[in-house]
């Protein structure tokens, strides 16, 4: 008698692991890449201008005065844009290794510029 109850769980087992596998790029929702395109272009200008003021730092003590500023105004800019650090550096790698996540944020990246340069 106990082989069929044996028959029975192998028949009730769990799904294998790679069957609820979830492609975490296909749960990034469009909205969280837009904020993520956001954060991004701002993060370019933000480098942009922090780095500038960088190079122009007259010695050590100012140089690191100005990272400081600058890791202030990314983690604003992060939050103004409503996404996490954290988050946002997972989408960006996920981006670089899931083709079909590059084009959506590089076509996001590209809506926000093309905002921006509208002057809206």
């Amino acid at each position: 008698m106990v082989a069929p109850a044996q028959a029975q769980d192998a028949s009730q087992a769990p799904p294998s692991e790679q069957e609820n596998i979830v492609d975490p790029a296909a749960q990034i929702a469009d909205d969280e890449l837009k904020s993520v395109a956001a954060a991004f272009v701002a993060l370019e200008d933000l480098k942009a201008t922090y780095e500038a003021r960088l190079s122009e730092a007259a010695d050590d003590e100012a140089a690191e005065s100005v990272k400081q500023e600058m890791d202030t105004a990314k983690n604003e800019t992060l939050a103004n844009a409503g996404v996490s650090a954290e988050r946002y550096e997972e989408v960006l790698t996920l981006a670089q290794v899931d083709p079909e996540l590059n084009q959506r944020l590089q076509a996001e990246i590209a809506a926000v510029k093309e905002a921006q340069g509208s002057g809206s």
